[in-house]
């Protein structure tokens, strides 16, 4: 009985401990994802502002041909 208590025991602070990584790795997970959203957001900006500026180009070269 005093061995079954135990086992369980071990097996309950084993899962605490367990879920306390898998609570920090999500929280990690959570925030390299933010950065790599915020990261996207910034590219996608710089994408239409040079789309934006080869437009501007392509009529200029337009105009002057």
């Amino acid at each position: 009985m005093q061995a079954s208590l135990e086992f369980e025991q071990n097996a309950k602070s084993e899962s605490l401990r367990n879920k306390k990584n898998l609570e920090a790795e999500i929280n990690d997970l959570e925030i390299a994802l933010d950065h790599a959203n915020k990261a996207n957001n910034e590219a996608q900006k710089s994408i239409k502002r040079y789309q934006g500026q080869m437009r501007e180009s392509e009529c200029a070269l337009t105009e002057e041909s």
